[in-house]
């Protein structure tokens, strides 16, 4: 799939891919395949057979004026990025130990992440995919962590990049390389 090389892989319940995404490679080919996987666009050897969720990761416009007249508090910022119910986001918050009155430009990327699964959850899906670059180490493990905590009920496809001293996946997972295929030849 464009300058990439995926191998054959399959995604059953219960089961945790990590798919370990080459360093200097273009967003334009993973994003592509994340639209396979979601089934928004067509690739001939992929089939979706199953509900698949993206996290997204909520976050704030920024600009001179929305700092101070469009800030909503997490809790009704979250309400309409998730398109979900007051009392399922009270829940949500919660559960992550994050207060209703904060703004979403005041928490960790770590907690971003959490949020977005847990929005991704609220739909009940098949698989998840989710990614953790920008995370240090223990922000990673926190989300492998609460990812692992739903594998019996979802399957979750883990976008993994390398990290400094080494990649970080999340335990019991299987490992996918993906390879970059660039183009050979002489000019």
């Amino acid at each position: 799939m464009g300058n990439v090389y995926i191998p054959k892989f399959e995604v059953k319940k219960g089961q945790l891919l990590c798919f370990h995404w080459p360093l200097l490679n273009n967003s334009l080919e993973k994003e592509h395949f994340f639209e396979v996987l979601l089934g928004t666009k067509t690739e001939m050897n992929i089939s979706v057979l199953g509900k698949i969720s993206k996290v997204n990761i909520p976050y704030e416009k920024k600009g001179i004026f929305s700092d101070f007249l469009y800030r909503k508090s997490i809790k009704k910022f979250l309400m309409k990025f998730g398109h979900i119910s007051d009392e399922a986001v009270s829940h949500i918050l919660q559960k992550r130990h994050i207060s209703p009155h904060h703004f979403i430009g005041s928490i960790s990327l770590t907690k971003k992440i959490l949020l977005g699964l847990e929005i991704a959850w609220v739909n009940s899906p098949d698989v998840v995919l989710f990614e953790t670059r920008g995370l240090d180490p223990l922000g990673i493990e926190t989300i492998c962590q609460a990812v692992s905590e739903k594998r019996e009920t979802c399957a979750a496809v883990h976008f993994s990049y390398p990290t400094i001293p080494k990649r970080i996946c999340c335990s019991q997972s299987q490992c996918i390389e993906i390879k970059a295929s660039y183009a050979e030849g002489k000019m």
